[in-house]
C-alpha cells in the first residue's frame, strides 16, 4: 500500500510521466497567452498613436517658427522702410510725421502716440516684400503690421528743441484659412528727435575773447558771410568780436575796452568811398606822396577856437625863431654866425648888450627883452615872459594856415616790413617835418625810437599804460569778404573802424619887423622863414593840467563843417562831423562804428521783435537776440544727455565704431548728437562725412585734416557740427592747405566758479599749425590768436571762414537750387529696447 503523502500527491494532479496536463492547467495557460497577445496589440496601438502625435506636434512646431519667422520679417522690413524713410526728403509720409512735432504750433503733451502704420482710416497694413517671401513658397499666410511712434519725454534744456521715445512696430503672420493660427512679435527702438539749429548758427565767426591780431597785416582772417543777404529782411551772417581778457589800461574800464580795424584804401576803396566821399587819393599841396584820402586848410586864426598865445608857449618852431631873433640881435647881424640857446644865449645877450651898441636900436631892446627873463627861465628855455617871443607867437596866429588831410596806418607805417616784435616804422615821406606829427621818431621809450602817436599810448610816469592796444596798427580782417567777392555782415562787438589824420601848420615868410614889432634899420629887407610845425599827438582824454596843449584842446568848433575850411576835394562830409575834427592834432579817427562801411541801415532782433539799426548811432556791444539777451561770453551750447543717439567714453572708441574704410578714403558716418566723454577726438586721417549730426566732446583737443562732406543724397546734405566743452582745434596734416567744411566751436565752460578765463587751458582756441585753413561753416571759440609761432599761421597765410548757407538756415534750398532741406535728424536705435512674441490674441 503507498504510504499516505504519496496518495495524497496523486490526489492533488501530481504529473505522471507519460499522460498530458489535466484541463484546469491547459486553460491557465491560455488565458496567459491571450493576455500578453491583448498587451502587445495595445503596445502596438500606442506606439502607433505616439509617432502620430509626435508628427502632428512636430509639424505644428515647424508652423508656428513659419509664422514667427515672417512675423520678425515683417518687423524687419518695417523698421528698415521707417529708418530709411525717417530722413528721406523724398518720403512725404514718414517724413512728415517724424516732424509733427516740430511744426505744431504748441509744444504736445506727453506722452504721445503718432501712428504711422496702417495710414488714415486704413485697418491693416501690409509689408510687401514679406508677403512676396511668403506667397513665392507657397504659404497661404497673411503678414499684417503696425508701427506707432510714441513720445513720452522733451529736452530740459531751452535752446535744445528734441523729443526722446520709442518706435514700437508689431507685425502678426496668420493663415489666410485659419486665422486663429497666428504668431504676433512685437519690437522697441529708441528714438531721439533732435532740431540741430542752434543761436550760433547765425555766425560765421564769433569770438568771446579780445583778439589782437585783427590788424595783422601778414596773418589775415578773412570772414564771408551768405551770399545775398538781405538786411532789410534781417537775412545775413553776423560776426561778434568779443572783448573778455582786454588787457589792463588806464583808457577803458573793465568789460568796455574796444578793437580798432585799420581801413585800408588798398583793399576797401570800394567801402571807403562811399563812407568818406574818397575817390582818388590826394596829396598835400608841397608833396608828390598822394597817400591822403582827403585834404583841408584853414587859416588859422578864424579856426582857433579857445586857443591863445599861452597855449603855444611850448611850441618848439617858436622857440628856435625867437632864438634865432635874439642871436641875431646880440651879433647885430644876419645870418647869425653862431646859434645859441639857453643860458648861453642868455650870457651872449648880455655881453652884447654891455658892448658899444645903441640902447635905442631894436637889437638892444631885443636882447634886453630876453635878459630881463632870468637866467633860471633863459635855461629852461621858458620864453613866455619875453615880450619878444609873445609877439613871435602873435605873429604866428596872423600867417598861420593849418592844413591836414586823413590816410590810413598803410599809407603812415611799413606795416608788412617789420619784425612783429617792434613797432613799425614810419614811411620815407612822414619823416618830412610838417608831416611827422604821428610817426616822426622824435621820441623815446628804452631806447626805442618812436612816434608821437605811440609814444602817448606807451609812456606813463605810474608805469601803467595808458593802452598799448591802441599801437597795434596794421591792415584790418578781411571781415567783410574780399575785394572781388564781398559779404556784407553784421558786426557785433565794440568794434570801430580806424583811419588816421595828419595835421601841421604851414610854414610861412615874414620879415624881421614883423616878427617883431620893431623897427629895425640894421634888418631892413630881413626875410624869415617860419618852419612849418607839425602837430604833434597828445592824449586828448583825460585832459590834465599836466598833458593839456594846444593839440589836444577841443577847439569847440567843428573844423570839418566850419565856414572857414577849404578843400580840394569838395563833398559833403557833415555826417561825418561828430567822429572828426574838435582837435587841431594829428591823431586817429577810431570812434566811426565798424559797421558804417557797410552804409545801409538793418533789421536786427530785440526784445519783442525786430528793430532797425543805424550803424551812425553806434556799435552794438553784445550779441542781438530776441529772447534772453546777454553779453557775449554767456553765450554757450548746452544739450540734454537724455538726447544722446551714441555716448562714447573716448575718441578712439568714437572713431572705431563710426569711421570706416571706403577705398582709400575714411569715411565718417553721422546721426544726431553724439557724446565723447573724453578726447582727444583724432579725425585727422577722415577725408569725407555722412549725415548730420553733432558730435559734443566733454574734454579734451580735436585734430582735423581736411575734411569735406559727401555729396548729397536722398538724405539731403550733409551737416557736421563739432562743439569741444573744454578743448582746442589742432589742424594735423601734411599737405599746407586744408579745407573743412563744418561748424566748429571750442567754448571752455567751467560752472558756475569759473577759473581765470584768460589761461590758456580755459580758451578754446584754433590752432592752425603754420596751415592756411579754409572752413565752409562757421568758427566759434573763446579765442583766437594768428601770431602764434609755428601754432599761428604762416607768414602770409590766411584763415578763411566762409558762412555755409546750410549751417545759416538748414532748411534753405541748395545753392544748386535743390529741395528745400531739413533742419532736424530722427535717430533709430540699432538695438531693441523690447522683444514679445503672442501666439494667443491678437493685439490689433
Amino acid at each position: 500500500m503507498a504510504p499516505r503523502n504519496a496518495r495524497f500527491a496523486a490526489r492533488q494532479g501530481a504529473h505522471r510521466p507519460g499522460r498530458p496536463f489535466p484541463r484546469r492547467t491547459a486553460g491557465f495557460l491560455l488565458l496567459v497567452i491571450i493576455t500578453i497577445i491583448l498587451a502587445m496589440a495595445i503596445l502596438i496601438f500606442a506606439l502607433s498613436s505616439h509617432k502620430s502625435g509626435a508628427i502632428e506636434q512636430l509639424a505644428r512646431t515647424v508652423d508656428q517658427n513659419r509664422l514667427a519667422i515672417l512675423a520678425q520679417s515683417g518687423n524687419n522690413e518695417m523698421v528698415a522702410f521707417i529708418k530709411d524713410n525717417a530722413n528721406n526728403l523724398g518720403s512725404t509720409y514718414v517724413f512728415n510725421k517724424f516732424r509733427e512735432v516740430f511744426t505744431a504750433a504748441t509744444p504736445p503733451a506727453l506722452p504721445k502716440t503718432i501712428r504711422l502704420y496702417p495710414q488714415g482710416t486704413s485697418s491693416e497694413y501690409c509689408p510687401q516684400e514679406t508677403q512676396k517671401i511668403a506667397q513665392d513658397a507657397g504659404y497661404n499666410i497673411r503678414i499684417v503690421s503696425k508701427a506707432d511712434l510714441v513720445l513720452f519725454g522733451a529736452s530740459e534744456v531751452d535752446d535744445m528743441r528734441a523729443w526722446q521715445g520709442y518706435l514700437e512696430v508689431v507685425s502678426r503672420a496668420s493663415h489666410a484659412d485659419r486665422p486663429d493660427n497666428m504668431v504676433e512679435i512685437k519690437e522697441r527702438r529708441d528714438v531721439k528727435l533732435v532740431d540741430l539749429r542752434h543761436f550760433f548758427d547765425q555766425y560765421v565767426f564769433f569770438c568771446k575773447n579780445y583778439m589782437p591780431d585783427y590788424n595783422h597785416p601778414r596773418k589775415r582772417l578773412i570772414l564771408k558771410g551768405v551770399k545775398t543777404p538781405s538786411f532789410a529782411k534781417g537775412c545775413y551772417s553776423r560776426a561778434y568780436f568779443g572783448n573778455r581778457c582786454y588787457p589792463d589800461n588806464k583808457e577803458f574800464p573793465d568789460g568796455e575796452g574796444r578793437l580798432w580795424f585799420d581801413a585800408s584804401y588798398n583793399e576797401q576803396k570800394d567801402l571807403l568811398g562811399p563812407l568818406v566821399k574818397v575817390g582818388n587819393r590826394v596829396s598835400f599841396p608841397t608833396s608828390p606822396e598822394d597817400y591822403l584820402y582827403w585834404a583841408n586848410v584853414a587859416t588859422f586864426s578864424f579856426i582857433k577856437g579857445p586857443l591863445d598865445t599861452p597855449d603855444f608857449y611850448r611850441v618848439e618852431a617858436a622857440k628856435h625863431v625867437f632864438e634865432t631873433i635874439v642871436n641875431a640881435a646880440a651879433e647885430r647881424k644876419w645870418p647869425v654866425t653862431k646859434f645859441d640857446r639857453g643860458k648861453a644865449l642868455w650870457e651872449k645877450a648880455r655881453t652884447s648888450m654891455g658892448s658899444n651898441i645903441n640902447d635905442k636900436s631894436a637889437a638892444y631892446k631885443i636882447c634886453e627883452d630876453f635878459t630881463g627873463n632870468d637866467i633860471a627861465n633863459a635855461t629852461a628855455r621858458n620864453y613866455g615872459a619875453c615880450a619878444g617871443f609873445r609877439q613871435v607867437v602873435k605873429t604866428c596866429f596872423e600867417k598861420w594856415r593849418v592844413q591836414w588831410g586823413y590816410t590810413d596806418a598803410e599809407s603812415v607805417w611799413k606795416v608788412k616790413e617789420r619784425d612783429l616784435s617792434a613797432l613799425p616804422q614810419p614811411k620815407e615821406w612822414v619823416k618830412n617835418l610838417q608831416y611827422g606829427g604821428l610817426a616822426s621818431e622824435t621820441y623815446e621809450i628804452d631806447g626805442q625810437k618812436m612816434g608821437a602817436y605811440f609814444y602817448e599810448y606807451l609812456k606813463d610816469a605810474s608805469g601803467d599804460l595808458p593802452n598799448k592796444e591802441r599801437c597795434r596798427v596794421g591792415i584790418m580782417a578781411q571781415v567783410f569778404g574780399t575785394p572781388s567777392d564781398r559779404r556784407p555782415l553784421l558786426i557785433e562787438g565794440r568794434a570801430y573802424l580806424r583811419f588816421f589824420k595828419i595835421a601841421f601848420l604851414d610854414d610861412f615868410t615874414t620879415d624881421f619887423e614883423t616878427l617883431t614889432d620893431l623897427k629895425a634899420p640894421e634888418f631892413a629887407g630881413t626875410t624869415v622863414v617860419f618852419p612849418p610845425v607839425p602837430v604833434d599827438f597828445r592824449r586828448p582824454e583825460p585832459a590834465t593840467a599836466d598833458n593839456k596843449t594846444f593839440q589836444n584842446t577841443d577847439l569847440g568848433n567843428n573844423l570839418l563843417t566850419h565856414a572857414k575850411t577849404e578843400t580840394r576835394e569838395p563833398a559833403d562830409r557833415s555826417y561825418l562831423a561828430p567822429y572828426l575834427e574838435k582837435y587841431l592834432m594829428s591823431r586817429d579817427i577810431s570812434t566811426i562804428p565798424l559797421n558804417c562801411l557797410l552804409g545801409t541801415s538793418m533789421q536786427i532782433p530785440a526784445p519783442g521783435g525786430e528793430t532797425s539799426y543805424d550803424p551812425w548811432s553806434g556799435v552794438i556791444n553784445n550779441p542781438c537776440a530776441e529772447f534772453n539777451p546777454k553779453s557775449g561770453d554767456k553765450y554757450y551750447r548746452c544739450i540734454d544727455w537724455t538726447m544722446l543717439s551714441r555716448d562714447y567714453q573716448t575718441g578712439a572708441d568714437f572713431v572705431a565704431d563710426r569711421v570706416q574704410d571706403d577705398g582709400s578714403k575714411k569715411v565718417l558716418y553721422l546721426d544726431g548728437v553724439m557724446l565723447i566723454r573724453k578726447g582727444p577726438l583724432d579725425l585727422s586721417q577722415v577725408s569725407r562725412f555722412v549725415g548730420k549730426g553733432l558730435l559734443f566732446v566733454g574734454e579734451g583737443d580735436c585734430y582735423l585734416g581736411t575734411l569735406k562732406k559727401a555729396a548729397a543724397g536722398s538724405f539731403g546734405e550733409n551737416h557736421l557740427r563739432i562743439y569741444l566743452h573744454g578743448g582746442d582745434f589742432e589742424i594735423r596734416s601734411s599737405t599746407s592747405d586744408v579745407e573743412i567744411e563744418a561748424s566748429l566751436t571750442a567754448l571752455t565752460y567751467k560752472g558756475k566758479n569759473p577759473p581765470n578765463p584768460g589761461a590758456a587751458e580755459n580758451q578754446g582756441n584754433l590752432y592752425c599749425n603754420g596751415k592756411n585753413v579754409t572752413i565752409f561753416g562757421n568758427l566759434i571759440l573763446d579765442y583766437l590768436q594768428l601770431e602764434w609761432g609755428s601754432r599761428g599761421l604762416p607768414i602770409d597765410g590766411t584763415l578763411t571762414v566762409e558762412h555755409d548757407p546750410l549751417i545759416f538756415n538748414p532748411e534753405s534750398p541748395t545753392t544748386s537750387g535743390g529741395p528745400k532741406q531739413d533742419p532736424y535728424r530722427v535717430s533709430i536705435g540699432e538695438v531693441r529696447t523690447l522683444y514679445s512674441m503672442n501666439a494667443g490674441e491678437r493685439s490689433f
